[in-house]
């Protein structure tokens, strides 16, 4: 009698092992696909830094164009993405630095 006691036991203990080794599995299957968007999230935020980087510079230089050669479709084109352009005040010694756009909000 005990001993068949026992063998239940054992049986149940080993079916509840099984089904929390599923259970765990599960959960590292769903974790690793978590973290795997997570790095692609993180790759997307990295790659929007350098873009922003790139679009100043890139206004910067449309900046400058437009106060050398006064281009009306370029000062256009920033004003409609609401950047305005103003020429820098002139410093003491006599350094010339690059235009610095001022960005509002843009439009959509």
């Amino acid at each position: 009698m005990c001993d068949k006691i026992f063998y239940k036991g054992a049986l149940l203990f080993g079916a509840v092992a099984l089904v929390l080794w599923g259970g765990e599995l599960f959960f590292l299957q769903s974790n690793r696909a978590l973290q795997t968007e997570i790095s692609q999230r993180q790759n997307l935020l990295a790659q929007g830094a350098s873009f922003d980087q790139l679009n100043r510079a890139l206004a910067q230089d449309i900046a400058t164009t437009v106060l050398k050669g006064n281009n009306a479709d370029l000062k256009a084109l920033l004003t409609a993405q609401g950047i305005s352009v103003q020429k820098p005040a002139s410093s003491a010694s006599g350094e010339s630095r690059p235009p610095v756009p001022s960005a509002s909000t843009p439009k959509k």
